[in-house]
């Protein structure tokens, strides 16, 4: 029984605990800056593509 002692403990802690809680924001955070800079990385070819459009005529 001291593992089911243990793991509600760790369970409190992880509720409880201000650093984890931040720490995954943080890694949500860098997860979505992926898809953001994918999008404006996008846009500026795009914005390339549209240039290059008005020169030619």
């Amino acid at each position: 029984m001291p593992d089911q002692s243990l793991l509600g403990r760790l369970n409190r802690w992880a509720r409880n605990s201000v650093t984890l809680k931040l720490f995954v924001i943080g890694i949500l955070i860098l997860l979505l800056l992926i898809p953001a800079s994918m999008v404006t990385s996008l846009i500026r070819e795009r914005e390339n593509i549209r240039d290059e459009a008005v020169r030619e005529v």
